[in-house]
Protein backbone atom coordinates (compact mmCIF):
# COMPACT_ATOMS: atom_id res chain seq x y z
CA UNK A 1 0.00 0.00 0.00
CA UNK A 2 1.47 3.24 -1.08
CA UNK A 3 1.88 5.67 1.89
CA UNK A 4 -1.06 8.71 1.45
CA UNK A 5 -0.28 12.38 -0.48
CA UNK A 6 -2.81 14.30 0.85
CA UNK A 7 -1.67 14.26 5.03
CA UNK A 8 -1.08 17.63 6.37
CA UNK A 9 1.63 17.03 8.82
CA UNK A 10 3.12 13.82 7.92
CA UNK A 11 5.19 12.68 4.63
CA UNK A 12 6.83 9.07 4.42
CA UNK A 13 10.43 10.77 5.23
CA UNK A 14 9.50 10.97 8.33
CA UNK A 15 8.86 7.07 8.88
CA UNK A 16 11.50 3.70 8.68
CA UNK A 17 8.73 1.82 6.72
CA UNK A 18 6.05 4.45 6.06
CA UNK A 19 4.10 1.41 3.41
CA UNK A 20 3.73 -0.94 6.23
CA UNK A 21 1.76 1.69 7.80
CA UNK A 22 -2.35 1.57 7.74
CA UNK A 23 -3.62 4.89 5.70
CA UNK A 24 -6.30 4.91 8.47
CA UNK A 25 -4.17 5.18 11.07
CA UNK A 26 -2.00 8.06 9.33
CA UNK A 27 -5.17 10.45 9.01
CA UNK A 28 -5.85 9.56 12.69
CA UNK A 29 -2.64 10.43 13.86
CA UNK A 30 -2.59 13.39 11.29
CA UNK A 31 -5.53 14.25 12.96
CA UNK A 32 -4.13 13.99 16.61
CA UNK A 33 -1.19 16.18 15.29
CA UNK A 34 -3.74 19.14 14.24
CA UNK A 35 -5.79 18.63 17.34
CA UNK A 36 -2.65 19.21 19.65
CA UNK A 37 -1.28 22.20 17.71
CA UNK A 38 2.59 21.25 18.05
CA UNK A 39 4.96 18.55 16.18
CA UNK A 40 5.20 15.18 17.00
CA UNK A 41 8.44 13.72 16.40
CA UNK A 42 8.08 9.96 14.71
CA UNK A 43 10.69 7.67 16.85
CA UNK A 44 9.61 3.86 15.99
CA UNK A 45 6.96 3.37 13.44
CA UNK A 46 5.93 -0.26 11.58
CA UNK A 47 7.98 -3.12 11.73
CA UNK A 48 8.08 -6.87 10.07
CA UNK A 49 7.10 -9.41 12.86
CA UNK A 50 11.05 -10.27 12.09
CA UNK A 51 12.14 -6.92 13.82
CA UNK A 52 9.25 -6.79 16.38
CA UNK A 53 10.87 -10.59 17.26
CA UNK A 54 14.43 -9.01 17.25
CA UNK A 55 13.87 -6.29 20.38
CA UNK A 56 14.92 -7.36 23.96
CA UNK A 57 11.11 -6.38 25.16
CA UNK A 58 9.23 -7.29 22.42
CA UNK A 59 5.21 -7.89 22.05
CA UNK A 60 4.18 -11.55 23.24
CA UNK A 61 3.07 -12.78 21.51
CA UNK A 62 4.99 -10.81 18.69
CA UNK A 63 2.87 -10.17 16.01
CA UNK A 64 -0.12 -8.90 18.57
CA UNK A 65 2.07 -5.35 18.72
CA UNK A 66 0.29 -2.68 16.67
CA UNK A 67 3.42 -2.33 15.42
CA UNK A 68 3.68 -5.28 13.62
CA UNK A 69 2.43 -5.31 9.92
CA UNK A 70 -0.48 -7.53 9.85
CA UNK A 71 -1.62 -6.80 7.09
CA UNK A 72 -0.44 -2.87 8.11
CA UNK A 73 1.04 -1.33 11.05
CA UNK A 74 -0.88 1.19 13.22
CA UNK A 75 1.60 2.48 16.10
CA UNK A 76 4.23 4.79 16.23
CA UNK A 77 6.55 5.55 19.17
CA UNK A 78 6.77 9.72 19.59
CA UNK A 79 9.48 11.49 21.30
CA UNK A 80 8.20 12.25 24.91
CA UNK A 81 7.07 15.49 25.26
CA UNK A 82 8.48 17.19 28.31
CA UNK A 83 5.99 20.31 29.05
CA UNK A 84 3.58 18.60 31.26
CA UNK A 85 1.06 21.09 29.79
CA UNK A 86 2.06 19.97 26.34
CA UNK A 87 1.44 16.13 27.70
CA UNK A 88 -1.90 16.99 28.46
CA UNK A 89 -2.58 18.57 25.22
CA UNK A 90 -1.70 15.41 23.44
CA UNK A 91 -3.44 12.97 25.69
CA UNK A 92 -6.42 15.18 25.13
CA UNK A 93 -5.81 15.14 21.11
CA UNK A 94 -5.87 11.78 21.46
CA UNK A 95 -8.82 10.54 23.00
CA UNK A 96 -10.87 13.92 21.00
CA UNK A 97 -9.67 12.68 18.05
CA UNK A 98 -10.70 8.81 18.92
CA UNK A 99 -13.94 9.64 20.22
CA UNK A 100 -14.46 12.27 17.03
CA UNK A 101 -13.89 9.21 14.66
CA UNK A 102 -15.49 6.36 16.66
CA UNK A 103 -12.01 4.55 17.17
CA UNK A 104 -10.32 3.00 20.32
CA UNK A 105 -6.83 3.35 21.05
CA UNK A 106 -3.51 2.43 23.03
CA UNK A 107 -1.79 5.68 24.58
CA UNK A 108 1.38 4.65 26.67
CA UNK A 109 3.75 6.72 28.51
CA UNK A 110 6.29 4.88 28.99
CA UNK A 111 9.29 6.44 31.45
CA UNK A 112 11.94 7.04 32.77
CA UNK A 113 14.75 5.08 30.43
CA UNK A 114 14.15 5.99 26.91
CA UNK A 115 11.12 7.89 27.69
CA UNK A 116 8.41 8.21 24.88
CA UNK A 117 4.76 7.98 24.16
CA UNK A 118 3.41 4.43 21.87
CA UNK A 119 0.40 5.65 20.36
CA UNK A 120 -2.00 2.47 18.44
CA UNK A 121 -5.13 2.24 16.41
CA UNK A 122 -6.84 -0.74 17.98
CA UNK A 123 -7.93 -3.22 15.02
CA UNK A 124 -10.89 -4.23 16.47
CA UNK A 125 -13.60 -2.21 18.72
CA UNK A 126 -12.43 -3.22 22.23
CA UNK A 127 -12.15 -0.06 24.97
CA UNK A 128 -9.74 2.60 24.04
CA UNK A 129 -6.98 2.59 27.27
CA UNK A 130 -4.23 4.93 28.58
CA UNK A 131 -1.21 2.76 30.32
CA UNK A 132 1.71 4.22 32.25
CA UNK A 133 4.56 2.13 31.99
CA UNK A 134 7.70 2.65 34.27
CA UNK A 135 10.97 1.26 32.60
CA UNK A 136 13.96 -0.20 34.38
CA UNK A 137 16.61 2.14 33.28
Amino acid sequence: MSFPTDLKWFSAGEFRNPDLLDPAFLYFLDSVRSRAGFPLVITSDARTLEQEIALPAHAEPPESSLHVAAPLARAVDLAWIGDPVGRWKFERAVFATADALGVSVELEHEFPGEAHHHLGLFRDNRPSRLLLTFLEK
